[in-house]
């Protein structure tokens, strides 16, 4: 059963070129068109396990196409698709860039629906999760390197003390 959500846009593409770019995966879909397609909310971090694990390890071996794979996701897909029914009137404050899609969208007077609310803070989210894995690795190459650098320097004067000389370090 085809569940595609041809009617109804969910997510808009983020159109400012100076934010958080996600990753883009050759021969498959975006996430947000994943969303719009599927009506499903994910975050970056699970479309990248949907891609790795699901589509790459899995469907795409079967020999499904990707738009078998996205009209099909939710009766094929292996967890629980909950559906939560919105109610009220959600309120934020439009200085609360995160919450409000300030810097996503370029009509400063944009007025995102929920799903790009959930999407911008999504986005925020794996932003700061990238940066901190990238600073890491960065901290952790140069712990490596150091350390590396002093055993040599330790083993240099080990053998620089068990060798006789007249010389005088410099």
């Amino acid at each position: 059963m085809q569940k595609t959500n041809s009617n109804n846009t969910l997510i808009h593409p983020v159109e400012n070129e100076k934010s958080w770019k996600e990753p883009v995966y050759d021969g498959f879909v975006s996430r947000e068109e994943f969303i719009n397609r599927t009506g499903i909310f994910v975050t970056p971090e699970y479309f990248r396990y949907i891609y790795d694990s699901e589509w790459t390890d899995k469907a795409k071996k079967s020999g499904t196409t990707v738009d078998e794979f996205i009209d099909n996701y939710e009766d094929e897909h292996m967890g629980e698709v909950v559906e939560t029914p919105l109610q009220g009137t959600f309120k934020y404050l439009v200085m609360d860039d995160c919450v409000s899609c300030g810097g996503d969208y370029e009509d400063l007077h944009y007025e995102p629906n929920i799903w790009e609310i959930a999407n911008s803070l999504a986005r925020e989210s794996s932003y700061w999760k990238d940066s901190k894995r990238k600073a890491i690795e960065t901290y952790q190459n140069a712990l490596d390197d150091l350390n590396k650098n002093l055993k040599n320097d330790a083993m240099n004067f080990r053998l620089a003390l068990s060798e006789p000389t007249t010389e005088i370090p410099s």
